[in-house]
């Protein structure tokens, strides 16, 4: 264990057959003893696992796919496994769905093996790589190898690990859009309608790949947003802007439910590509949708942000055009009045620039933020929340408000933060920017808003609603 000799670098781990098992036979999945000889020149993988293991129970169908894959090809590899049940029942309940060998059960001989192996967690895979003079080389853990690799993780090591992260980092990096979203059987997207268009058809586009799924709420908050952006691009650029759909919706069902919302493109369902992208561009969360250029390299992995803020304003999506915006946007806030006088309060008001965010939910409903473009003046109130019926009378004082209006008062206006306009209007309503301007500045009447809540935010950027909170 850890010697240093030619050949052998310094703390690597090795066995010998005796120190695997300290016993002289393996089982086979018939219950047939098997001699532990017979592994002997074979690349082995001890699979510690537990049928009472959820995580484990999930990733055994994984491996057992993958075994069935090699053993077509690979007869040398061999997998035994090590159980961690806490009775022979249980192991044996679990070790009839598996096609490999296992050790005995054996509370005591597993314990050594655990502490031998360095067995925190369960499932752990590790790959006994083979050398004549040294007996095992002991590799790492690879469950999350073969979770993200499948049957290319094969054979296991950390020699396979570094060929396959060299090239995820070539097609991350290429330019090649063929290489990084085609495959051997697939050099197409599809539309919703089924319609197949050749990947190379998209060179010279500036590409947004969208990861999403319907079961997500942001995701379709998001969607709409985007497509939004698409369609006045499309209309002012033609073909200059593509967006590809990655689902990582959970069957087919729910991709086409996600389709059907979408004019743009999309990788099939069913096609490795979904995770090998996913994997590629370390996807932690969604919605999230990546900018690629002309060039076919990803250059902005903060397209919602910038589609949320900006909209199609936004094309190309280059730092330079994000300056340009905020320029405009300075110079429509200094344009505007630094005081104004509010019909609903005797004294001036003083105004702050802030981005305005609105809602086509109601109050009680998960809000749905979407950016109005406009910069607005913020109503700095020493109540910080107004309330105002279908008759445009203000409503209460801070003493009549409910528990749910107090907390988001006081969420919604600690000074020590930039204040962010934040407003929830009435469902049956469709506020635009003129008209909430127009009602900020007492024109209620001639706003068409029946109904608003206006608060203070307490966060410098985007104001997030409680779906956003859980991507």
């Amino acid at each position: 264990m850890g010697e240093t000799a030619e050949g052998v670098e310094a703390g690597e781990k090795y066995v010998s057959i005796p120190q695997l098992a300290g016993v002289g036979t393996l089982l086979s999945n018939g219950g047939k003893e098997i001699p532990l000889s017979s592994i002997e020149g074979k690349r082995i993988c001890l699979f510690f696992s537990a049928h009472w293991c959820r995580p484990c129970r999930n990733f055994t169908p994984k491996l057992l796919q993958i075994y069935r894959k090699l053993r077509n090809t690979c007869k040398n590899m061999e997998i035994i496994f090590i159980s961690l049940d806490r009775d022979e029942i249980s192991f044996l309940d679990y070790f009839k769905g598996m096609p490999w060998l296992a050790l005995p059960f054996d509370t005591g001989l597993r314990q050594k093996l655990c502490v031998q192996f360095d067995i925190e967690h369960i499932p752990a895979l590790i790959p006994l790589s083979t050398t004549l003079s040294h007996g095992f080389r002991v590799e790492e853990d690879a469950v999350k190898l073969v979770e993200e690799y499948g049957v290319d993780a094969y054979p296991f090591g950390a020699k396979r690990r570094s060929e396959l992260e060299g090239m995820d980092d070539a097609r991350r990096q290429g330019g090649n859009l063929l290489q990084l979203l085609g495959c051997k059987e697939r050099e197409y997207v599809i539309s919703e309608d089924g319609i197949k268009t050749p990947i190379s058809d998209l060179n010279g586009k500036t590409i947004g790949l969208y990861f999403g799924a319907h079961w997500c709420p942001p995701c379709r908050a998001f969607t709409k947003q985007l497509r939004e952006a698409y369609d006045e691009l499309k209309a002012l650029r033609p073909g200059n802007f593509q967006v590809i759909f990655i689902s990582m919706d959970r069957n087919e069902e729910e991709f086409q439910a996600s389709l059907s919302a979408m004019p743009w493109f999309a990788i099939p369902y069913s096609d490795t590509t979904v995770q090998e992208l996913s994997r590629i561009f370390t996807i932690k969360g969604i919605p999230t949708l990546l900018i690629l250029g002309p060039d076919g390299k990803v250059f902005k992995t903060d397209g919602r942000r910038i589609i949320s803020k900006y909209g199609a304003m936004a094309f190309p999506f280059t730092e330079s055009r994000a300056y340009e915006l905020e320029e405009v946007l300075k110079k429509e806030r200094d344009s505007l009045p630094h005081r104004v006088r509010d019909h609903r309060h005797e004294h001036e008001l003083e105004l702050d620039m802030a981005k305005a965010y609105l809602s086509t939910q109601l109050f009680h409903q998960t809000p749905s933020v979407q950016p109005c473009r406009l910069n607005l003046k913020t109503l700095r109130e020493e109540y910080h929340l107004i309330f105002t019926n279908s008759n445009r009378k203000t409503s209460r004082p801070q003493s009549s408000y409910t528990r749910q209006q107090r907390d988001l008062n006081n969420l919604y206006s600690d000074p020590k933060h930039l204040p962010q306009l934040h407003k929830h209007f009435d469902q049956s309503n469709v506020a635009t920017a003129e008209n909430s301007l127009r009602f900020l500045n007492g024109e209620p009447e001639n706003s068409d808003i029946s109904s608003i809540h206006v608060a203070f935010a307490d966060l410098a950027g985007k104001i997030r609603g409680e779906d956003d909170k859980r991507d």
